[in-house]
């Protein structure tokens, strides 16, 4: 399970956040979530990664190329 926030690449975001903890947060709190996770139990600590996310501005093709998935940022979050 995850889940991610779009930051801008310059690091000019106005508010710092805590993915990790919000998170779990989410999987406390939110009823639709909860419920799902009642007897959850972490076999490993929760971790996080910096994926690209395709802004429109990248390349993702040429004659007889074409990036697909993480290679073109076209990641899922969730």
């Amino acid at each position: 399970m995850g889940f991610g926030l779009q930051f801008k690449s310059d690091g000019t975001n106005k508010k710092e956040v805590n993915l990790r903890e919000t998170l779990l947060k989410i999987i406390e709190e939110e009823p639709l979530i909860r419920n799902g996770f009642k007897n959850i139990r972490f076999l490993y600590e929760v971790r996080g990664f910096g994926l690209p996310m395709f802004d429109g501005k990248r390349q993702v093709s040429a004659e007889r190329v074409l990036l697909v998935d993480d290679a073109a940022s076209l990641i899922d979050p969730f």
